[in-house]
């Protein structure tokens, strides 16, 4: 086996004995009125080295000459090193909007209030700061802001020289931005799969909000109570017979509802994140535990439960949808987080897993006892993997100390979410009684049967009384309408966005460097005012998966983006064209939105104009 692969945890967890810091405190700082009036200038100074980092010459002014703002995409992320004053956040919003995402990086908390105290701060209520050790929301909200149509289109900004100031800082942050990348892109396939079922599944699911249960009912109900949460690797197959002597809390994410039911005992509680029409049958017919389920996750499933169905979420969809608030859940590549969440959200601990491989284990995937969809010829394929040359492979450090296991991008995406759990709530006690599989980097090593010995905890009654989601039944169709009349608003002024872009694209066809300049300057107003327009009409994520799908590529193609090889004109002309493009893209997707909703509805369809 070749050398193990230190995982960006593992490699954080290093960093952070050597300097807990991350060296934001090593750098001293002055702020001095610059020779412009109204503004001032930045001095950093480490190692003896000072340096003005904002000029004291008309920062401004020299701030606006070494931003590259120009034919940035709309959907750009912007991650600025330094706050300068706010000089940087105000050329972005300029140029691109109130709408702009910016992410903020000022490392010393000492270094942002002091400039805090020289601006407006309501100016910058839409701007996320980050500071000291906030790595963990860092992540969190970073990558929630990404999807295929902005992914390539991250935009990080360092006029500061913070490398050098703050380079152990510097290198985290970057990494976070490359494992949110990667993280991404590994949800890429679900992504585009799940485009034609996402709201279908979700217009099939809001009729049952009446009859769901509220969530925020359970919260900190079960505080005390250790769980076992139930994964399907095939290290179960190992210790699910010993499950039997343990009478705490048992959390079965779907397929191992029937593993649990197998030894005469009943999970407290079933989980569903995934959108497919498959997951029906990995329950096996059991539909009689309560259930958390992801307000998109397969109507099937949903059509056929017979006990109590929690609805959660992962964004805003159901408040763009019907005007619903669910309680929203991290959701990360797979349903076992949801039900390690869950377990914090109810209050239970110590979190028991097993079953949570995480790799190939005696190259299986699933428990013998919920072997749904194993492949036949999973180990053959595994046989011929060279995991040197593998972008979706590699070699991870095994559950016992001599071993090593194969691992994949989606394994691995899993684990570094359980190790980052662990470590931004350290007061929970997670234990790793899998058995097998990979390591989990922090979690408390012990077999089951020493597990259930040390926490067993009979469960006794519980002051928790089931709360309906609505007491008072809501008119859903009534809320649908109204956001159908405000997606037929949006796809209206896609249209006129897109007319507007093709006499854009038109007039850099025929450019005339005497004449065509002030038009040029006249329709990007106007297409800046339909853009404002289409951003306060909050619907996109009802069809984001479709539009995702659709724009993929076009976001990807390098002839919509600047290339310095190409004059100004035919850059501003190819990016026009790839904006086109998105907006039809996006037209598509908002159409077929509609059409979903008339159909659930009830309404007739229309002939739209294609």
């Amino acid at each position: 086996m070749s050398d193990t692969k230190q995982s960006p945890d593992e490699e954080q967890e290093k960093q952070e004995k050597i300097d807990p810091t991350y060296g934001i405190y090593d750098v001293e700082f002055e702020i001095r009125n610059s020779k412009t009036v109204g503004e001032y200038s930045l001095r950093l100074k480490k190692d003896n080295v000072s340096r003005y980092v904002v000029s004291k010459y008309a920062p401004r002014e020299k701030i606006k000459e070494k931003l590259d703002l120009y034919n940035k995409h709309s959907s750009t992320i912007f991650v600025v090193f330094g706050f300068a004053f706010g000089y940087v956040v105000d050329e972005i919003i300029k140029k691109m909007g109130n709408s702009a995402t910016i992410f903020l990086i000022e490392p010393s908390p000492n270094v942002l209030k002091a400039q805090a105290n020289l601006v407006v701060r309501e100016n910058y209520a839409q701007v996320n700061f980050y500071n000291e050790i906030s790595f963990s929301r860092f992540y969190a909200n970073f990558f929630s802001q990404l999807h295929m149509g902005n992914v390539d289109y991250l935009e990080i900004i360092d006029l500061f020289d913070y490398k050098f100031f703050y380079p152990k800082y510097y290198e985290r942050i970057m990494g976070i931005i490359e494992v949110c990348e990667s993280d991404l892109r590994t949800n890429l396939g679900t992504v585009s799969a799940i485009g034609d079922r996402y709201l279908s599944n979700l217009l099939n699911n809001i009729g049952y909000l009446n009859s769901s249960y509220d969530i925020k009912a359970i919260k900190n109900k079960y505080k005390g109570y250790p769980v076992v949460v139930v994964m399907a690797g095939p290290s179960l197959d190992k210790n699910l017979e010993e499950l039997k002597n343990f009478d705490g809390l048992i959390f079965a994410i779907g397929r191992t509802v029937q593993s649990v039911k197998s030894i005469g005992k009943n999970p407290d509680f079933s989980f569903i994140v995934d959108y497919s029409v498959k997951m029906d049958a990995t329950f096996g017919g059991f539909y009689d535990i309560p259930l958390v389920a992801l307000i998109s996750s397969a109507q099937e499933v949903i059509n056929n439960w017979e006990d109590k169905i929690y609805f959660i979420t992962h964004d805003h969809t159901m408040e763009e949808l019907v005007d619903v608030k669910l309680e929203k859940f991290e959701i990360n590549v797979s349903v076992s987080t949801l039900a390690i969440e869950f377990a914090k959200y109810v209050g239970a601990g110590p979190i028991i897993i097993i079953g949570q491989d995480l790799g190939f284990t005696r190259k299986k995937m699933y428990s013998k006892t919920c072997n749904i969809y194993e492949n036949p010829n999973l180990a053959e394929r595994l046989d011929k993997i060279d995991v040197s040359k593998s972008k979706v492979h590699e070699i991870v450090q095994g559950y016992y100390d001599d071993e090593e296991i194969l691992s994949s991008s989606i394994f691995t995406a899993i684990k570094r979410w359980i190790q980052r759990f662990i470590k931004a709530n350290p007061n929970i006690k997670v234990i790793n009684s899998t058995e097998g599989g990979a390591r989990i980097e922090g979690a408390l090593q012990m077999p089951l049967k020493e597990a259930i010995e040390k926490y067993n905890y009979q469960k006794t009654d519980i002051d928790y009384v089931p709360q309906l989601l609505f007491p008072e039944p809501i008119d859903v169709e009534a809320r649908l309408t109204e956001t159908l009349e405000k997606l037929e608003l949006k796809m209206d002024l896609i249209k006129q966005v897109t007319e507007k872009s093709k006499e854009l694209m038109k007039i850099y066809e025929e450019y005339d460097p005497n004449l065509s300049s002030d038009k040029v300057k006249e329709i990007y107003v106007q297409i800046h005012n339909l853009e404002v327009e289409l951003s306060q009409i909050e619907v996109d994520r009802i069809y984001r998966y479709i539009f995702e799908k659709l724009s993929y590529d076009i976001s990807r193609n390098p002839d919509y983006k600047y290339q310095p090889k190409r004059d100004d004109v035919e850059n501003a002309l190819k990016i026009t064209m790839g904006s086109i493009l998105l907006y039809k893209s996006m037209e598509i997707a908002i159409r077929g939105a509609i059409a979903a909703i008339k159909k659930r509805l009830g309404f007739e369809e229309e002939n739209d104009e294609q």
